[in-house]
């Protein structure tokens, strides 16, 4: 009995051991930071469990399809990102924060616009500085019951119309200058 209660204790001891050498626990949500990398392209392989991907800073121009069903959080500042195809959004259903800001969203605004109205659960939002005018912003607004802030700095608004945030019936705090 002894023996039995002592291997029991060594694989306990061993797992715990892993556990604080790794750093690995189990329940924490994964995090994924490909910032300032140098990236053209959004990676490939990427862990389809992953709840945060940070890909700032780098020289992506496109996004497509997105696989990453667990995805919360997504950071795609300061890229040169000015295509965004129609589908890139559409299997991000828990998707909650989006970071698109100090990119070129101006550009190729039918699609760009419409791959956000995908995004239905989005909370946050940053579209700053992409010199994006006021009908611009009101396209990416549109179907974001959810959103609770919005950060639309650095654009070319002239006008806040009540119709810009007719579908944002949560919002709580923008920020505009």
């Amino acid at each position: 009995m002894v023996r039995h209660m002592f291997s029991h204790l060594l694989l306990l001891w061993s797992l715990i051991h892993d556990l604080c050498i790794t750093g690995l626990t189990y329940d924490e949500p994964k995090e994924l930071s490909w910032n300032n990398q140098n990236l053209y392209s959004v990676p490939l392989d990427l862990d389809a469990s992953l709840r945060r991907l940070d890909l700032s800073n780098n020289f992506i121009r496109q996004l497509h399809t997105l696989a990453l069903q667990y995805l919360e959080q997504l950071d795609l500042s300061s890229n040169q990102l000015d295509f965004i195809s129609e589908g890139a959004f559409k299997n991000l259903a828990r998707l909650e924060e989006l970071n698109l800001s100090r990119n070129a969203l101006n550009n190729n605004l039918g699609s760009n616009s419409k791959a956000l109205q995908s995004i239905s659960r989005l909370r946050t939002l940053d579209i700053s500085m992409n010199g994006l005018n006021d009908d611009a912003v009101e396209r990416f607004l549109r179907n974001k019951p959810s959103l609770d802030q919005l950060k639309m700095t650095g654009n070319a608004l002239t006008r806040l119309s009540h119709n810009l945030f007719k579908e944002s019936k949560s919002l709580r705090s923008y920020y505009y200058r």
